[in-house]
């Protein structure tokens, strides 16, 4: 499921980082650029600020952070 939410009207972002199996995204609307092409497919898109995922940063300052919050789904 994919939500939209505006944080400028937020008031508690970090009550949302609490919750344990959060995947959020944090971008900066008028920055953000898909960058990836059949030629070089893992470029990194612009202005995605950071991401957690399962409520863990995962990413930020434009890298991959230490924290692996993901987990293996077999069928």
């Amino acid at each position: 499921m994919f939500c939209y939410l505006d944080l400028r009207s937020f008031q508690n972002v970090a009550s949302l980082l609490k919750i344990n199996y959060l995947d959020l995204v944090l971008l900066d609307p008028v920055t953000v650029q898909d960058k990836a092409a059949t030629k070089n497919p893992h470029a990194l898109s612009e202005g995605i600020l950071k991401v957690w995922g399962n409520g863990k940063l995962s990413f930020a300052n434009g890298q991959v952070t230490a924290e692996r919050a993901g987990k293996v789904i077999k069928e």
